[in-house]
């Protein structure tokens, strides 16, 4: 008997199933053991990444967060800055569909140059032509100047929006995103849609209309 499980457990090592201790008595590792502890919800759900990788999905979270500001705070200043730059509703209403449009455009040229390129580059370019962006609006004399730095806002935001997302799965997988990290980017994306236009009105009301902040 002791002979028939030294060549079990031989056996099982060579075709990689380590054997288990039960009882005092040496048994094979069953198919089914390792399923279950492989699809255990409390080892699979999050992992334990390293203190960089935490750092990292921090600054994805951030630019996320960003970008959904934008989208949604600058809307309530808009037509006071129009009017304060002696623009018209046609042009306040440019200002906030060229952003819009801006995004939707270019995330299916993001996606493509990153899986040609990689995604470092294409990313930084991103964050790029939205701080540029985001300077042209803040120094904007003319309603010209502010519907470009939207266009490039939109350009980068755009960018920075789809590669987060393309950037956290390839960080881990996308089995591990839908399970336990997209709900902690859709809050945060969330956060920015939901709260943060009512808090810009807010800041906007104390400000006086806005229109005195931008100099």
């Amino acid at each position: 008997m002791s002979q028939g499980n030294s060549i079990g457990t031989t056996q099982a090592s060579f075709i990689g199933i380590q054997p288990m201790k039960l009882a005092g008595h040496q048994c094979l590792a069953t198919p089914a053991a390792y399923m279950h502890r492989e699809h255990d919800p409390e080892q699979s759900l999050k992992p334990k990444k390293p203190y960089s990788w935490y750092l990292a999905f921090f600054a994805i979270n951030i630019s996320t967060f960003v970008v959904s500001l934008d989208a949604t705070a600058l809307s309530v200043a808009v037509p006071k800055i129009t009017q304060d730059l002696n623009g018209t509703t046609l042009e306040a209403f440019w200002t906030n569909l060229t952003f819009i449009l801006a995004v939707v455009v270019v995330q299916p040229l993001y996606t493509s140059v990153s899986d040609a390129i990689g995604r470092k580059i294409p990313f930084y370019v991103s964050f790029i032509l939205f701080f540029a962006g985001s300077l042209a609006f803040a120094l904007a004399k003319n309603m010209a100047v502010l519907i470009t730095g939207r266009l490039l806002q939109g350009l980068g935001g755009g960018g920075l929006d789809v590669l987060s997302e393309i950037i956290l799965v390839n960080m881990t997988s996308l089995k591990q995103v839908l399970e336990a990290w997209a709900a902690e980017m859709d809050g945060i994306e969330g956060e920015g849609a939901g709260r943060v236009p009512w808090a810009a009105g807010r800041v906007f009301e104390r400000a006086g209309g806005g229109g005195k902040g931008r100099g």
